[in-house]
């Protein structure tokens, strides 16, 4: 017989679909505008989940994101994002579960300089993987919201060079922190 369990699973399951939905025309836009991969992701127990991903007019042969495909939260743009947006308390009890692994030679591995980075995030409302989680991939991401809080994430994605190279990063995090500014303005209103 189906429990509880498999409802909550399956309300989980509606409510990530709802975002997916409302989101996927701006993530179009988003990926048509920057002409690089862009990434939807969530939260679900200290781990990032991709909703979302559309590659981009570039084929990158290296980058291991998939859809349902799971991602680390300290050292991915997306991650970074989703807990700059957590409480005081949860990023705590995340850092003293973490263990902390070099990935690249960028890979934050000091809950210290973390934290500072979670704060930047928090402030600037956009996070940079610089390499963190893949060599030679960069990132940039930002935060959706609805109206009780926190949604997920979106991200363009692509090549180091091209990402987080002084004369692309600013426009490109224009262009990021609008489309998620526009998938958290569906929210608003009661629409849940």
């Amino acid at each position: 017989r189906l429990g509880v369990f498999c409802l909550e699973l399956g309300n989980a399951y509606l409510k990530d679909m709802d975002l997916r939905q409302r989101a996927f025309p701006i993530l179009k836009k988003l990926r048509d505008a920057s002409g690089e991969t862009v990434h939807l992701g969530i939260l679900e127990d200290f781990v990032g989940v991709y909703i979302e991903k559309l590659d981009g007019r570039h084929h990158i042969g290296f980058m291991t994101s998939q859809l349902g495909g799971k991602f680390p939260l300290y050292c991915t743009g997306l991650g970074k994002v989703l807990l700059a947006h957590l409480s005081d308390n949860q990023i705590q009890n995340y850092l003293q579960s973490l263990d902390f692994k070099q990935i690249t030679q960028n890979t934050i591995t000091d809950p210290k300089l973390l934290l500072d980075e979670i704060d930047q995030i928090h402030r600037l409302g956009y996070a940079i993987d610089n390499e963190e989680n893949e060599q030679g991939v960069g990132c940039i991401a930002a935060p959706i919201f609805k109206h009780n809080g926190l949604a997920g994430a979106i991200s363009i994605t692509g090549p180091a060079d091209r990402i987080t190279d002084k004369n692309n990063v600013q426009g490109l995090v224009t262009l990021v922190k609008y489309a998620a500014e526009s998938i958290s303005a569906q929210f608003v209103g009661g629409l849940s």
